[in-house]
């Protein structure tokens, strides 16, 4: 396994705490939805209580904890997550870029 570059574990850092807050947010608005829908407080809580669940196991894949030896397999999970653009990838290094490509194709 390779390591991540010094720029890119620097980018990829940053662009955590940007993909970590959309996909909270993205999470918050889905247990929103489930918590104003028109069933029994008992179902709405079942699918808010799932949601968060789920959240919570790619959380921890794609950005728990940042190290250095696993932040390319963590951006490649990330980007397949949709929690990283194919835009925001665009920003890493050809070589780190390739990587991601790779692990995707698996």
């Amino acid at each position: 396994m390779r390591e991540i570059t010094e720029a890119d574990w620097k980018l990829w850092r940053k662009i955590t705490d940007i993909a970590y807050e959309r996909f909270c947010e993205q999470t918050l608005a889905k247990v929103i939805q489930a918590a104003n829908s028109k069933e029994d407080a008992s179902d709405r809580y079942g699918k808010a209580h799932a949601i968060l669940k789920d959240a919570d196991k790619k959380l921890e894949n794609a950005f728990g904890p940042l190290r250095r030896s696993t932040a390319l397999q963590q951006l490649a999970y990330a980007v397949a997550e949709g929690m990283i653009s194919r835009q925001e990838l665009s920003e890493f290094s050809h070589e780190a870029q390739q990587i991601v490509k790779l692990w995707l194709r698996q």
